[in-house]
Order: structure tokens, then C-alpha cells, then sequence
């Protein structure tokens, strides 16, 4: 029971009371998320509730994702950022090239951006190539935090009438339905 702070002693009886008749609930949690009284009562209680499992990947091991899944999404969220129009949710990333040149600590990223229409290619690209070079230099900076090296990012902007509703295309991107 959420919001305990609004309130009497007497009516969070009676609503505890309610609900233990109508369900058959081993606990009632009182909880006043506004003032965090009672929320870690809950979280503890959910936590034991939970069952255990092995360990789907090795302790050092974070996910199942590859630097180039993460590197697209970077550049995906840059593209939020920096554009305020339409033109982002058009957008797919996808890095058709990584290489490592471990001898000077740096990679070298490839990655098309695919849009719909031709007048989202200009609006990303932007005039004299302005935005696209903003996109990229965000990216880069981005990008370098988290792999903890240098990068050189090259994004080429293509156009793919209708990719959203191309089963191929979408498979490709990893979207597997």
C-alpha cells in the first residue's frame, strides 16, 4: 500500500485488513515511496522472493553484446541529441567496419547511418557537412570514453526508402521480431 503518508493509523489498518481478506498475500507492504519509508522493507522482501539461478555469463563478463552493438548505439544516441526533428526515429546505425590497431591504441570505426527519405540525409549531413561533423565529433568522444582508447570515426550517411518495413533489412540490423 503506496502513499501511507496521506494516511491515519486507523485506515491503513483497515485497508491492510481489506486486502488480506481479498487476496492471500503472505505480507502487506506499507509504503510512502514520497518520503522512502517502508521501500526498502519491499525491495528486501522482493530480492528474497527471487529465485536463484546460475551465472549466465562469467563474473568479468558485463553482457553478451559486442563493442559494435554498443559503438552503434552511441552514434544512435548522439543522433537523439543533436537532432530535435522527426529525423532520429528514422535512423538506423550500423557499423560495417572495426578494426583494432592495437600498435597505436586505436580503432577504426566505419558506420553507415540508413534514413528513409532524402531530405533526412540533408538534415543530418546539414549545411557545408556541419552537423554530421558535430555528430561525429560527439560520437568520437563518446565513443573513446568507453573503450578507454583513441578513435577515428567515419559515418557515411545512406539512403534506404522504406528499411523499417523491409523484413531483410531489419533482420540485418538485429531486429529479429
Amino acid at each position: 500500500i503506496n502513499k501511507i503518508d496521506k494516511l491515519t493509523e486507523a485506515q491503513l489498518e483497515g485497508l491492510k485488513a481489506q486486502w488480506l481478506k481479498l487476496f492471500a498475500f503472505t505480507q502487506v507492504f506499507l509504503v510512502s515511496a514520497l518520503e522512502k519509508r517502508g521501500v526498502q522493507e519491499l525491495l528486501a522482501a522482493v530480492v528474497e522472493q527471487m529465485p536463484r539461478h546460475p551465472a549466465y555469463y562469467p563474473a568479468d563478463q558485463l553482457t553478451d553484446r559486442n563493442e559494435r552493438f554498443f559503438v552503434a548505439e552511441i552514434v544512435r544516441e548522439k543522433i537523439l541529441e543533436l537532432y530535435h526533428q522527426e529525423v532520429p526515429y528514422s535512423c538506423e546505425v550500423h557499423v560495417h567496419t572495426f578494426k583494432d590497431d592495437l600498435e597505436n591504441n586505436l580503432s577504426r570505426i566505419y558506420a553507415y547511418i540508413f534514413v528513409s527519405r532524402a531530405t533526412q540525409k540533408q538534415i543530418i549531413i546539414g549545411k557545408g557537412g556541419k552537423a554530421i561533423k558535430a555528430l561525429g565529433i560527439a560520437s568520437r568522444i563518446s565513443i573513446e570514453e568507453f573503450l578507454g582508447r583513441k578513435v577515428f570515426i567515419e559515418l557515411i550517411v545512406k539512403i534506404r526508402d522504406d528499411w523499417r518495413d523491409d523484413e531483410q533489412m531489419l533482420r540485418s540490423f538485429g531486429y529479429d521480431g
